[in-house]
């Protein structure tokens, strides 16, 4: 479960600080609110590319970092992040942190530790699912019915 999300400097935020808490928690606002900055900096901190043009104006730089709590999530699959501590489950939470410089340069981070972006993504894809407002539409796509029968198939 994602318990904080902390960002600096990632498009028009100066500075954000969300803690979140067990069950749901629900972002809404106005139009031009920032709810989707928000899912921006998430999706950024767990590794989607994106171009330096996200680091706001006056920045040199943006930070995105996540803690995570996995209590009762299981252990993380092996081979995931190699070196990362609490491999078989005994950790409480991860701590993802993404900083993009301007020029492209990018660090990554699980739990202080350096990481290729890769490592990052591959955390990311097992802690969040992001589904979209209009995804559920892609059943209606006749062209993605053999993707949805290879998937439930077990097939690549």
């Amino acid at each position: 479960m994602l318990r904080r999300l902390k960002a600096h400097g990632y498009a028009i935020i100066d500075e954000v600080d969300l803690e979140l808490h067990r069950g749901l928690n629900v972002l809404t606002g106005e139009t031009g609110a920032g709810k989707s900055i928000i899912l921006g900096a998430l999706g950024f901190v767990l590794g989607e590319r994106v171009s330096d043009d996200v680091i706001g104006k006056r920045c040199e730089s943006c930070t995105v970092e996540a803690v995570f709590d996995l209590s009762g999530a299981g252990a993380l699959p092996p081979n995931l992040a190699p070196g990362v501590p609490g491999e078989d489950g005994s950790r409480s939470d991860l701590t993802l942190t993404r900083e993009l410089r301007r020029g492209g340069r990018s660090r990554c981070r699980i739990d202080g530790r350096q990481v290729p972006l890769r490592a990052l993504k591959a955390v990311g894809d097992v802690l969040v699912d992001f589904h979209g407002q209009h995804e559920h539409q892609l059943l209606l796509r006749p062209e993605r019915h053999i993707d949805f029968l290879d998937a439930f198939a077990g097939l690549e």
